[in-house]
């Protein structure tokens, strides 16, 4: 049986955990409050891209992206963001509610091996026995 998993929302966090929900499938439409504005994405040579909102354009741009963070320029304003799904918002609520609680680990290997890649939260301890 082939399902895919279907998302019905996606959610955008500020840096300053500010969070906006977002339906899916996005369309040229936001609401803010009750009412609701078109907006659209477009590029040219002349202003490159922006976003053209009450017939003002905004530029845009991407400075950098590494998978699901971001970081734009906004009518010359930097944010910062994070694009979840509703699984991994839920996910990063119970890893924060786990912050500050000391957990220690071990892992034997049944072999020797090279181990290539740890996977925690920067600021972590992680002692090599």
């Amino acid at each position: 049986m082939n399902s895919k998993l279907k998302i019905d929302k996606l959610y955008a966090l500020s840096s300053e955990s500010k969070k906006f929900s977002f339906p899916m499938p996005l369309k040229n439409k936001i609401k803010i409050g009750k009412r609701e504005y078109i907006v659209q994405l477009k590029a040219d040579e002349i202003y490159g891209t922006y976003i053209l909102w009450k017939n003002r354009k905004y530029s845009v741009e991407v400075v950098s992206s590494r998978q699901n963070k971001y970081e734009i320029l906004f009518n010359d304003i930097s944010y910062t963001f994070t694009v979840e799904t509703p699984f991994s918002l839920q996910r990063m609520k119970v890893l924060n509610s786990k912050k500050g609680k000391v957990e220690q680990e071990s892992v034997k290997a049944p072999m020797p091996g090279k181990i290539i890649d740890v996977l925690v939260r920067e600021g972590s301890n992680v002692l090599r026995r």
